[in-house]
């Protein structure tokens, strides 16, 4: 799929609530073909609602990873010596 940035430009539209009132700070990116690709977040008025997403997006990403159990952990960073016994 070809993106067109120019096409974003001219096609960024703002999200819009169930009242059909623009949500300011968030806007969507379209592409040639109108479809969402992407969204613009304002951080400033967002900065912790993106962190907290972020941090959910991490978590899904990485739930299939193998894990080690508490005490393998907890046994590496006293062989590290970063664990006071």
């Amino acid at each position: 799929m070809k993106l067109d940035f120019v096409i974003f430009e001219q096609n960024t539209i703002d999200m819009q609530t169930e009242t059909n009132k623009p949500l300011r700070g968030i806007h969507y990116l379209m592409d040639s073909d109108n479809n969402k690709v992407a969204v613009q977040i304002d951080l400033k008025m967002y900065g912790e609602l993106w962190q907290e997403f972020l941090d959910l997006l991490l978590i899904e990403f990485r739930k299939d990873e193998e894990s080690d159990s508490f005490d393998d952990f907890l046994k590496g960073l006293e062989e590290e010596g970063l664990l006071d016994e």
